[in-house]
């Protein structure tokens, strides 16, 4: 379940067929694996370049550049919208959720998959992995600040419930995981901002398509501390 094949599998999960949008498809190879599970798919990307080396790659799937917070595509038009490592690159959610919302069709689902970046598991990993974060490397004492900042934040936000998602400079010198994200993306803020444009949430943080995978320490952390996961997983349905 690491490559973006696997993906599709958090898809017909929950969808059998239908038409799909892959918002921030980036090169295409993401909807060339939707299309292969038997889904129509539209490949969606802000990076034009992105779009004319889809468009030359998978000639038989549709592409269309363009800016997710306006893109122009019709009301009520898709079974999903599949983001995979996307949200984390925008700078107003709640208009591009908003948007997703739009183009979906009543019982459309929206399907996030993005790395959580206030989660308390990430620091903590980076000690096994040479200190390196998205904010670059760290030695042992900052990492454990970090995992005890995130920690508070995301305590905050689950109390206070606003919904807002703090935006950060990204480096577009790309040298390390995430360090070009524009916000730091978490759960919390998503599930807040999805029920409050009347999404019902039906996965949160779960590991329901990835069962064969995770051990039974690993779902009992995740049903633990849900929101301090390294990955967001959430599934939204419109009502």
């Amino acid at each position: 379940y690491h490559g973006l094949g696997a993906q599709a599998d958090a898809i017909t999960h929950y969808l059998n067929r239908g038409s799909i949008l892959d918002l921030g498809c980036g090169t295409g190879q993401s909807s060339y694996y939707l299309a292969q599970a038997g889904f129509d798919v539209t490949g969606f990307d802000f990076s034009s370049r992105f779009i004319n080396y889809a468009k030359e790659k998978y000639k038989d799937i549709k592409f269309r550049q363009g800016d997710v917070e306006k893109s122009g595509l019709p009301d009520n038009n898709f079974d999903a919208v599949f983001a995979y490592n996307t949200l984390e690159h925008f700078t107003d959610l709640e208009k591009s959720l908003i948007e997703m919302a739009r183009i979906i069709k009543v019982g459309g689902l929206i399907i996030i998959q993005s790395p959580n970046l206030l989660s308390t598991k990430l620091p903590l990993s980076a000690i096994k992995k040479g200190g390196m974060t998205f904010e670059g490397e760290k030695d042992f004492l900052n990492l454990i600040w970090m995992a005890f900042l995130n920690t508070a934040k995301l305590f905050s936000k689950s109390i206070l419930k606003k919904g807002k998602i703090e935006l950060r400079k990204p480096n577009y010198n790309y040298s390390f995981p995430d360090n070009d994200a524009t916000n730091y993306a978490n759960p919390i803020d998503f599930k807040v901002i999805l029920e409050k444009i009347d999404m019902r949430i039906v996965l949160y943080q779960k590991f329901d398509y990835l069962s064969d995978e995770k051990s039974i320490w690993q779902k009992i952390l995740a049903s633990l501390c849900p929101s301090a996961m390294s990955i967001i997983r959430i599934v939204a349905q419109k009502k």
